[in-house]
């Protein structure tokens, strides 16, 4: 197993929770903020998870996010991230 598909198993676990129970963007961004803060307690030792145990659930939600916002130009985005326009 490689570090995409410890991420995509992630992800796909819990798909059901933000597919089951749509939540607004704000909910979403919360519960990306709390993971995010989990991985800086992490990175202080405070925290019972490892850093990358917090990343791959950090990306996990923003792949389930991505995969529940409906109709958009995937394609487009992905060249606007990948600085391509």
């Amino acid at each position: 197993m490689d570090i995409t598909d410890a991420v995509i198993d992630n992800a796909n676990k819990f798909l059901h929770k933000m597919r089951d129970n749509p939540r607004p963007d704000e909910r979403k961004f919360l519960t990306l903020l709390s993971e995010v803060g989990e991985l800086a307690d992490s990175m202080k030792g405070k925290h019972h998870h490892p850093k990358e145990v917090e990343l791959i659930q950090i990306a996990g939600i923003c792949i389930n996010w991505l995969r529940t916002m409906g109709d958009f130009d995937l394609e487009s985005a992905s060249r606007i991230a990948n600085h391509e326009e």
